[in-house]
């Protein structure tokens, strides 16, 4: 676990060093005027992602090669990106909205196909209205909720299993690694967190720019 401090100290690190291409295009929001409640920020584009179910291969009677042009070009989505801290479970929280070319949010039945998230990444889930619940388990995976400091809807992916996973990779690294000197051994550590973190968070969310 993470505490405030430490949460702003590793994504200032992350923002000034980007490691890999995943973690690029992010930076560091203060809110204009409260103290210890920045997060990282970033604005990405996506598309929908074609479902098998589609009809795409019905047959159409003289159509203008210019609209059918048109037709395969795919609509781009516009995905405002939050990484923010969550003070219960003192871990980072992605939170996110996307928005297709008209500027209207995608629904959840929608948003799940889109290059956001891996294909595989709801698997075995229920869907609802208002969110995605792993199969036999009572804590969402994907809900609703307002921005912690902006105050603008979102959806964010649920923190409560972060912890566990993070200590686990991050026992690990930590073992096959050579230790650094003292005096950033602190800031390695809190930089290797985070990226770890972003490691877990890329197992269901395509994370690159």
């Amino acid at each position: 676990m993470l505490t405030r401090a430490e949460f702003d100290a590793a994504c200032k690190t992350i923002v000034n060093h980007s490691p890999s291409p995943a973690l690029t295009g992010w930076s560091w929001t203060e809110h204009p005027s409260l103290l210890g409640f920045g997060f990282l920020s970033r604005t990405v584009h996506h598309f929908r992602r074609p479902q098998s179910s589609r009809t795409d291969q019905r047959h159409v009677i003289q159509e203008d090669e210019a609209e059918a042009d048109i037709k395969d070009v795919p609509e781009t989505l516009v995905s405002q990106q939050y990484v923010v801290y969550s003070p219960t479970f003192r871990v980072p929280t992605f939170y996110f909205s996307i928005h297709n070319s008209m500027g209207s949010p995608l629904i959840l039945a929608d948003l799940i196909h889109t290059t956001l998230f891996h294909p595989f990444a709801f698997e075995h889930t229920k869907l609802s209205t208002f969110g995605i619940t792993r199969l036999q388990s009572s804590f969402p995976v994907l809900s609703q909720g307002e921005h912690p400091t902006l105050g603008t809807p979102c959806w964010y992916l649920h923190p409560c299993a972060t912890e566990q996973a993070i200590a686990e990779l991050l026992a690990e690294a930590e073992a096959a690694d050579i230790n650094p000197g003292k005096d950033d051994a602190e800031m390695v550590r809190l930089r290797r967190w985070l990226e770890i973190w972003f490691m877990v968070l890329g197992s269901a969310v395509n994370t690159r720019p």
